[in-house]
């Protein structure tokens, strides 16, 4: 269970990285989930 909890924090690191860094990769994303 762990395991599975690190990647999706890992998942969700770099989700928000790429949203930040190329803003149109993820369009559909809230503002909210971009921390």
């Amino acid at each position: 269970m762990e395991i599975i909890a690190k990647i999706i924090e890992v998942c969700a690191n770099l989700g928000a990285g790429c949203a930040s860094c190329c803003g149109s990769y993820q369009p559909q994303v809230p503002a909210a989930l971009r921390k």
